[in-house]
């Protein structure tokens, strides 16, 4: 007795070996932002300066607004944008941390940054590092190279080729 097997059964079994072969290839890590200590994420700078950065869901679909006021310190010939002491964010939002990477060569003691307002891609699924804001949103502080919560509820998550 032969067994016969459709091309669309065929193409589904594979399919779904290589998504499964995609799910056991990336690891998450994902803590969940604290009100009593900071939480460090060592690929973020250190730099901290003084102002709200604030991230809210954009009229188009798979973007970001990103605001930012305020003061930030040069070091070591270094500057970023987005390193203020606090950062707001919109409920069910996921973030990504590339504006915390960034650390620009610059010229000076200081940035002052008036009213920038972008608009950018969200966290997709290349996205390796991001925070994920609750249903209320969140409003986190930075500390050095990590986030203290100080309202609401928000994950550090970090996906990992295994």
């Amino acid at each position: 007795m032969k067994t016969f097997i459709s091309k669309q059964a065929l193409c589904m079994a594979i399919l779904l070996a290589s998504f499964s072969m995609v799910i056991y290839a990336m690891a998450q890590t994902r803590i969940q932002l604290s009100k009593k200590s900071a939480i460090k994420i060592q690929s973020i700078s250190a730099i901290v300066g003084q102002g709200e950065a604030s991230f809210t869901k954009a009229t188009k679909p798979g973007t970001l607004n990103a605001q930012v006021n305020g003061k930030t310190p040069i070091v070591d010939g270094k500057g970023c944008l987005f390193c203020v002491k606090t950062v707001k964010i919109g409920p069910n939002l996921k973030v990504p941390l590339d504006p915390f990477f960034m650390e620009d060569p610059r010229q000076g003691k200081s940035i002052t940054v008036t009213n920038l307002s972008l608009t950018g891609p969200g966290a997709t699924e290349d996205t390796t590092e991001f925070i994920i804001s609750g249903e209320n949103g969140a409003i986190l502080q930075k500390e050095s190279n990590g986030f203290l919560l100080l309202e609401g509820e928000a994950y550090y998550v970090k996906n990992e080729s295994t």
